[in-house]
């Protein structure tokens, strides 16, 4: 028995040298090393924290998420390690021990008791699946000795962890942990790293969903291995085999698909792509607008966005409630729907109205019946108020006020400063002007920008150029009004009551400065705000832009908003109470010209374009140029030249007339009165549109 014994261990160590004689002849016909199954992973799409939003299946369509060594618990790694591959730190790639070991178990036993495939090999085996057969098993051999020869041991480990096959599409730990178990791999019990170190072996066969009985077998042999090389107690180990196994595969997680979305499109598939969103907050936000839907049958829908106030970067985006419901069209971002804003833009009038020293808070205002040519705005209660505050106008949305200050700052000039603080208006420039009508709304704006704008108020009247949506991003700030104008306005929108069945936000915390818009038809309704160092914005209205039932601002959208920002982290500082001051006598009623404004007019100044406009012209290629104070004639001298044909061009005796830059770019403007008083501005002007 003893020379049978011998016999057999020596033709264990014969054997074991062929392979080893073979092995290395595979490097003479073996094909090249390739690592294209580990480059073709899924696309993870994390929020600030890291933590997974929504994922893509890889090319092969498997879920397969890149999988680092620190991504995972070391007690995993410890089990993995113990039970698959001890010398995985010592040898390189292929083990001979454990070759000559397999082989002689084999000979002695007559059956295969233990495998000689280190993890480097499995690793090799995994990115070039092959059928069992012992040229496969030398190609693996081969391509784990490249493997450790290229790669780091973590980096080995890394390309394991990131394709073990876990059932179905289902490869690498990290999309195993989050489909079995909900979570990042991160923190593992001892019963989870046991079955995620037990499924690749066999893993349609062990799937704990389908057969438990083997995928609780299979765990215990690992437990068993564990305590015996002193990975886990024996407490823990006893305790870990009677834990319950999961009934199910979950579903990776799907939150901001929209966002998700886009980024793709523009990163393009595999690997990782960073967000600034908070998946708790985004989720939340999204379980609103989907009970929202509750009060409005398809096929209204509803938008909504979250951004921090002092970066402008986006914390929640749900561009419609249910991405699946196709009766509300729940594949399109409505975020980036553009739609009528309402009355959402009235804070900017007053706003602008306030920098330019044309109202205070405390002027009266008349709202009364009104009428410029055929245009005569309503309020939308149907009635008149008679002379109010400004600050009450603004609170109470009255329409009549909100066109008479427009009209005295010039809807040209608001929408250059609009446009020059970076917010570009959408509508028809090919005619000029969109007349009185943009302080309700006759305009186009979609519901990112709306926020980005609002984002003017919550801070000291800059405004961001952008949303920032990807970690590392900065917006770059251009001022719009006057830190004292901002605050002012939102002093006011804070006294604004809150919609029916809510109330300011409990603890004596910051309340909700806010505005609400309802487009003509009642299309879309709007709710715009800021609270705890947010801004929030909220649409409610019909993909198709008709019109729908219960699509007020106040009714439909308002709630959501108050109902988002109780939900918001307790940050940022209360907006001030409106501080009362005195008011300058030509500033006491807006509607009546006092000698004290007629007097403060004469100081001779070009009142439109303002110094750093940026000016987008129509199709008309005209802008006008506004004088105020000085005396007449005037005179205009455009890049130090005198304007050609300044009569037949409207300059002269008239304090407005039209210009027609002969090019895009900057321009200086000098305005000279017939006394020689000059003013000086600076400009920008846009190409045209339709020109190149």
């Amino acid at each position: 028995m003893s020379f049978s014994l011998k016999n057999r261990a020596l033709w264990g160590g014969a054997v074991g040298v062929a392979l080893l004689g073979l092995t290395a002849l595979a490097f003479l016909w073996a094909p090249p090393l390739d690592l294209s199954r580990f480059h073709d992973r899924s696309t993870i799409v994390v929020d600030r924290h890291g933590a997974p939003l929504r994922s893509y299946m890889s090319q092969d369509e498997k879920w397969r998420l890149a999988t680092r060594i620190q991504d995972v618990d070391p007690l995993y790694i410890a089990m993995l390690l113990s039970y698959e591959d001890k010398r995985f730190e010592r040898h390189s790639g292929v083990d001979p021990r454990a070759i000559l070991r397999a082989v002689g178990q084999a000979l002695v036993s007559g059956r295969v008791v233990s495998g000689a495939s280190t993890l480097t090999m499995q690793a090799a085996r995994l990115l070039d699946p092959r059928p069992r057969s012992l040229a496969a098993k030398l190609v693996q051999a081969y391509h784990a000795l490249l493997l450790d020869h290229r790669f780091t041991k973590d980096e080995t480990l890394s390309i394991y962890l990131t394709l073990a096959p876990f059932g179905g599409p289902v490869e690498g730990v990290r999309a195993a942990s989050l489909k079995l178990f909900g979570r990042e791999p991160q923190l593992l019990t001892p019963a989870e790293a046991a079955l995620l170190v037990a499924l690749p072996q066999a893993p349609n066969d062990r799937r704990p969903d389908r057969h438990p009985d083997a995928a609780r077998a299979a765990r215990a042999r690992v437990l068993d291995r564990a305590e015996a090389a002193s990975v886990i107690s024996p407490a823990d180990a006893a305790a870990a085999r009677t834990a319950p196994l999961p009934a199910a595969y979950r579903d990776l997680p799907f939150a901001a698909p929209h966002l998700s979305d886009a980024l793709l499109a523009e990163a393009g598939r595999g690997g990782q792509i960073e967000t600034t969103l908070d998946l708790d907050l985004q989720v939340k936000v999204q379980a609103r607008l989907r009970a929202a839907m509750a009060d409005h049958p398809a096929p209204t829908t509803a938008a909504a966005i979250v951004i921090d106030a002092g970066t402008a970067e986006v914390r929640a985006l749900v561009g419609g409630p249910d991405y699946f419901d196709g009766r509300r069209s729940g594949m399109i971002d409505m975020s980036r729907a553009v739609r009528s804003p309402g009355s959402a833009l009235k804070p900017f009038v007053y706003g602008l109205a306030f920098d330019r020293l044309l109202a205070r808070p405390e002027t009266l205002i008349s709202d009364a019946p009104f009428r410029r040519g055929g245009y005569a705005p309503e309020n939308f209660s149907g009635g008149y108020a008679g002379d109010v505050t400004v600050a009450d106008a603004l609170v109470r949305s009255l329409n009549v006020p909100a066109v008479k200050v427009l009209e005295r700052i010039g809807p040209t000039q608001f929408d250059a400063a609009l446009t020059t603080a970076g917010l570009t208006l959408d509508f028809n420039r090919e005619g000029g002007s969109s007349g009185l009508a943009l302080a309700l709304g006759g305009v186009g704006l979609d519901l990112r920008d709306l926020a980005r704008a609002f984002a003017v108020f919550a801070g000291d009247g800059r405004m961001p150029d952008r949303l920032v949506l990807r970690p590392g991003d900065r917006a770059e700030w251009r001022a719009f009004i006057s830190p004292e104008a901002a605050r002012d306005t939102l002093a006011i929108l804070a006294e604004a009551p809150p919609p029916e069945g809510h109330a300011a936000l409990p603890g004596g915390r910051p309340t909700v400065a806010y505005k609400t818009g309802t487009s003509y038809g009642y299309r879309d309704a709007l709710a715009v705000g800021a609270a705890r160092g947010h801004v929030i914005a909220v649409w409610v209205g019909r993909p198709d832009g008709a019109a729908c039932a219960g699509c007020v601002g106040i009714a439909a959208a308002a709630p959501i908003l108050f109902d988002i920002a109780s939900l918001l982290p307790d940050v940022g500082a209360a907006p001030p109470p409106l501080a009362r001051q005195p008011v300058p006598a030509h500033l006491r009623h807006f509607d009546r010209r006092s000698e004290g404004m007629a007097s403060s007019r004469r100081t001779f100044e070009i009142r439109f374009p303002f110094d750093g406009a940026e000016l987008r012209l129509g199709r008309s290629g005209a802008a006008p140029l506004i004088v105020a104070g000085g005396k007449p004639p005037y005179r205009w001298l455009i890049n130090g030249a005198v304007a050609p044909d300044q009569q037949s061009a409207g300059f002269g005796a008239r304090s407005q007339a039209l210009w027609r830059p002969e090019g895009a770019g900057y321009h200086d403007l000098v305005a000279v009165d017939a006394d020689g008083a000059s003013a000086r501005v600076r400009v920008y002007v846009g190409a045209a549109r339709g020109a190149p």
